[in-house]
Protein backbone atom coordinates (compact mmCIF):
# COMPACT_ATOMS: atom_id res chain seq x y z
CA UNK A 1 0.00 0.00 0.00
CA UNK A 2 1.06 3.53 -0.68
CA UNK A 3 -0.31 6.89 0.34
CA UNK A 4 -0.18 8.26 -3.21
CA UNK A 5 -3.95 8.14 -3.78
CA UNK A 6 -4.64 9.47 -0.28
CA UNK A 7 -2.58 12.53 -1.10
CA UNK A 8 -3.79 12.83 -4.71
CA UNK A 9 -7.23 11.18 -5.08
CA UNK A 10 -7.40 12.16 -8.76
CA UNK A 11 -4.68 9.54 -9.37
CA UNK A 12 -6.93 6.69 -8.25
CA UNK A 13 -6.81 4.02 -10.93
CA UNK A 14 -3.90 5.59 -12.77
CA UNK A 15 -1.49 4.63 -9.99
CA UNK A 16 -3.00 1.15 -9.95
CA UNK A 17 -2.13 0.84 -13.62
CA UNK A 18 1.45 1.93 -12.98
CA UNK A 19 1.84 -0.47 -10.04
CA UNK A 20 0.38 -3.35 -12.08
CA UNK A 21 2.84 -2.67 -14.89
CA UNK A 22 5.72 -2.50 -12.39
CA UNK A 23 4.65 -5.92 -11.10
CA UNK A 24 4.77 -7.32 -14.62
CA UNK A 25 1.02 -7.75 -15.08
CA UNK A 26 -0.40 -8.03 -18.59
CA UNK A 27 -1.43 -4.74 -20.20
CA UNK A 28 -5.14 -5.65 -20.07
CA UNK A 29 -4.85 -6.17 -16.29
CA UNK A 30 -3.02 -2.86 -15.88
CA UNK A 31 -5.69 -1.12 -17.96
CA UNK A 32 -8.45 -2.70 -15.88
CA UNK A 33 -6.82 -1.34 -12.71
CA UNK A 34 -7.21 2.14 -14.15
CA UNK A 35 -10.52 1.81 -16.00
CA UNK A 36 -12.68 -0.02 -13.48
CA UNK A 37 -13.57 3.34 -11.91
CA UNK A 38 -14.92 4.62 -15.23
CA UNK A 39 -17.21 6.22 -16.13
CA UNK A 40 -17.02 8.82 -13.36
CA UNK A 41 -19.64 11.05 -14.94
CA UNK A 42 -21.74 11.62 -18.04
CA UNK A 43 -18.84 13.00 -20.09
CA UNK A 44 -16.27 10.39 -19.01
CA UNK A 45 -15.41 7.59 -21.41
CA UNK A 46 -16.46 4.02 -20.65
CA UNK A 47 -14.04 1.09 -20.61
CA UNK A 48 -13.86 -0.90 -23.84
CA UNK A 49 -11.26 -3.61 -23.20
CA UNK A 50 -13.09 -6.85 -22.23
CA UNK A 51 -11.14 -7.25 -18.97
CA UNK A 52 -11.78 -3.62 -18.02
CA UNK A 53 -15.48 -3.97 -18.81
CA UNK A 54 -15.78 -7.14 -16.72
CA UNK A 55 -13.99 -5.61 -13.73
CA UNK A 56 -15.89 -2.31 -13.96
CA UNK A 57 -19.26 -4.07 -14.14
CA UNK A 58 -18.36 -6.46 -11.32
CA UNK A 59 -17.22 -3.61 -9.10
CA UNK A 60 -20.29 -1.48 -9.72
CA UNK A 61 -22.78 -4.35 -9.44
CA UNK A 62 -21.10 -5.56 -6.25
CA UNK A 63 -21.40 -2.09 -4.74
CA UNK A 64 -25.06 -1.76 -5.70
CA UNK A 65 -26.14 -5.21 -4.54
CA UNK A 66 -24.14 -4.94 -1.33
CA UNK A 67 -25.72 -1.64 -0.36
CA UNK A 68 -29.21 -2.85 -1.28
CA UNK A 69 -28.53 -5.90 0.91
CA UNK A 70 -28.05 -3.67 3.95
CA UNK A 71 -31.06 -1.56 2.90
CA UNK A 72 -28.93 1.49 2.08
CA UNK A 73 -30.50 3.14 -0.94
CA UNK A 74 -30.11 6.66 -2.29
CA UNK A 75 -32.97 8.89 -1.19
CA UNK A 76 -33.89 12.34 -2.43
CA UNK A 77 -30.70 14.32 -2.92
CA UNK A 78 -28.64 12.10 -0.61
CA UNK A 79 -26.31 9.58 -2.21
CA UNK A 80 -23.21 9.53 0.00
CA UNK A 81 -21.89 6.25 -1.42
CA UNK A 82 -22.31 7.23 -5.09
CA UNK A 83 -24.84 4.48 -5.76
CA UNK A 84 -26.51 6.51 -8.51
CA UNK A 85 -23.16 6.96 -10.21
CA UNK A 86 -22.52 3.21 -9.97
CA UNK A 87 -25.95 2.44 -11.45
CA UNK A 88 -25.52 4.97 -14.23
CA UNK A 89 -22.04 3.55 -14.89
CA UNK A 90 -23.50 0.05 -15.35
CA UNK A 91 -26.14 1.43 -17.72
CA UNK A 92 -23.59 3.38 -19.78
CA UNK A 93 -21.16 0.46 -20.02
CA UNK A 94 -23.89 -1.96 -21.09
CA UNK A 95 -25.52 0.54 -23.47
CA UNK A 96 -22.29 1.73 -25.09
CA UNK A 97 -20.87 -1.76 -25.51
CA UNK A 98 -24.25 -3.20 -26.56
CA UNK A 99 -23.77 -6.02 -24.03
CA UNK A 100 -26.76 -8.18 -23.19
CA UNK A 101 -27.47 -7.95 -19.46
CA UNK A 102 -30.03 -10.05 -17.65
CA UNK A 103 -30.75 -8.36 -14.32
CA UNK A 104 -32.08 -11.58 -12.81
CA UNK A 105 -28.83 -13.39 -13.57
CA UNK A 106 -26.71 -10.60 -12.06
CA UNK A 107 -28.95 -10.39 -9.05
CA UNK A 108 -28.97 -14.13 -8.45
CA UNK A 109 -25.19 -14.37 -8.78
CA UNK A 110 -24.68 -11.60 -6.24
CA UNK A 111 -27.44 -12.91 -3.98
CA UNK A 112 -25.44 -16.10 -3.64
CA UNK A 113 -22.40 -14.11 -2.59
CA UNK A 114 -24.29 -12.04 -0.04
CA UNK A 115 -26.71 -14.84 0.94
CA UNK A 116 -29.65 -12.49 0.98
CA UNK A 117 -33.04 -12.25 -0.61
CA UNK A 118 -33.30 -9.58 -3.28
CA UNK A 119 -36.50 -8.02 -4.49
CA UNK A 120 -37.50 -9.07 -7.96
CA UNK A 121 -38.24 -5.62 -9.35
CA UNK A 122 -35.67 -5.83 -12.14
CA UNK A 123 -36.93 -7.33 -15.41
CA UNK A 124 -34.97 -8.32 -18.48
CA UNK A 125 -36.17 -9.11 -21.97
CA UNK A 126 -34.41 -12.43 -22.39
Amino acid sequence: MTDMVGEFPELQGLMGKYYARAQGEEESIAAACEEHYKPLGPSDRVPSDPVSVAVALADKLDTLVGFWAIDEKPTGSKDPYALRRAALGVIRIVWTGKYPLACEVCGEAHRGCFQIRLSRNCKSDR
